[in-house]
């Protein structure tokens, strides 16, 4: 590996990529009535973890692809470390960093799952094109000086937040629903 690589922008594609695995480990074989069971009336289901994951997912990669795009053309070159980030950005990483044991935030409604009638092989393609963009926008994004790339959230763009923030905002918040979806698949198992 070339020394000059971004150890965050390495992860983050790892990351994603590993997503796409444990999606596919954690969905072999289930119905579309498996997938849509719920623990408790209030808890999702594997499907709205996934539709959760997807829609966030999808959002992130709407405002990440031209902001990296503009910042390649003006030539905002740079690399680790890319700085603090932002307020918010440094709350919603710090509660991600936590694991399970984080306090729960609720989704913002542009987060939520609207349907229950989810169908999972669907799911299952968009999320691997998703995760897979994330991965490529990551490789993508190597020389630039991602701590400057600042746009604002998907959820109220009052709350800006920096690239590099969001390249690890997005694995950990895909593998913390990914555990969520387990733990689902766990609880239906036992039920």
């Amino acid at each position: 590996m070339n020394d000059t690589r971004s150890p965050m922008l390495t992860t983050a594609a790892a990351q994603m990529r590993e997503a796409i695995r444990r999606m596919e480990a954690l969905t072999a074989g289930l119905s579309d009535e498996q997938a849509n069971f719920r623990p408790a009336p209030k808890k999702w289901s594997i499907n709205e973890c996934l539709e959760h994951i997807n829609l966030t997912n999808r959002l992130y990669v709407q405002k990440l692809e031209p902001a990296l795009a503009k910042a390649r053309a003006r030539g905002l070159t740079g690399g680790e470390p890319y700085g603090n980030g932002t307020w918010i950005g440094r709350y919603i990483l710090n509660n991600l960093r936590q694991g399970p044991q984080a306090p729960r935030v609720p989704a913002p409604g542009a987060f939520k799952p609207k349907r229950s009638d989810l169908k999972l092989a669907e799911l299952q393609a968009q999320f691997r094109t998703y995760a897979e963009k994330l991965a490529e926008l990551a490789g993508q994004a190597e020389g630039l000086a991602l701590g400057k790339v600042r746009f604002g959230s998907p959820v109220l763009a009052l709350f800006r937040m920096t690239a590099a923030q969001i390249f690890e905002i997005t694995h950990l918040h895909t593998h913390r629903h990914l555990g969520q979806a387990e733990r689902v698949k766990q609880a239906q198992a036992v039920a």
